[in-house]
């Protein structure tokens, strides 16, 4: 297993969290890259839309961080596929060690290359106090 944290040098950042979100689930090309996606401390818990508006709702109400969203994935060996609650305590202990355990979170797992490999996006505006953690 191989875990990697994507950078991008978009600095548009409320916008960048929607595009990387529309990515990892597929949103605009039918969904057919991602065999299932979870949404993480949002209010709606299955609506893709409405959890991208939320997200740049809060980290619009942060003016001061530069960098308001973290995209990273979990990449493991060709051949090798664990079941859901497997990826998704993997996916925990990412976040918890990461320090965003509280924050918002789009999660979608890739099986259409020979890697099975998890995206995770996430809102490093915490939600309850309008801080960036990291």
């Amino acid at each position: 297993m191989i875990a990697k944290v994507i950078t991008s040098s978009n600095t548009s950042n409320s916008a960048s969290f929607g595009r990387m979100a529309d990515y990892i689930t597929d949103e605009r090309q039918g969904g057919d890259k991602a065999d299932w996606v979870d949404y993480s401390n949002f209010m709606t818990t299955d609506d893709h839309e409405l959890a991208v508006i939320e997200a740049r709702a809060i980290q619009d109400l942060n003016t001061r961080a530069k960098h308001k969203t973290m995209h990273f994935v979990i990449s493991f060996p060709e051949g090798e596929r664990p079941d859901k609650a497997t990826i998704k305590d993997i996916e925990s202990e990412a976040i918890k060690t990461l320090g965003f355990e509280d924050h918002q979170r789009i999660s979608a797992l890739h099986a259409n290359t020979e890697n099975v490999h998890l995206h995770v996006v996430v809102n490093m505006i915490n939600p309850d106090n309008l801080n960036i953690f990291i």
